[in-house]
């Protein structure tokens, strides 16, 4: 068998195990993992931020209708 020939045939029989075995490379479910981790970062990061701006509007004391006020000046990005 001529060398292009034998390399032919070995790259058919890597794709032929690779799919027939049912291994994949995943590349679409590994992008939408990704982005599904940085959304969880991201609510994670804002659910700090509402938890600390809370906490200094209850620091200072401010009556409720400030305090609302606030956290709502507070949680603007």
């Amino acid at each position: 068998m001529k060398p292009v020939g034998l390399a032919i045939a070995a790259t058919a029989l890597g794709i032929g195990l690779t799919f027939g075995s049912g291994f994949v490379p995943n590349i679409a479910g590994d992008a939408v993992a990704a982005a599904r981790e940085d959304r969880a970062a991201a609510r994670a990061a804002r659910r700090a931020k509402r938890i600390e701006c809370r906490r200094e509007a209850d620091a200072q004391k401010l009556r409720f209708f400030k305090r609302s006020r606030f956290l709502r000046t507070c949680n603007r990005p």
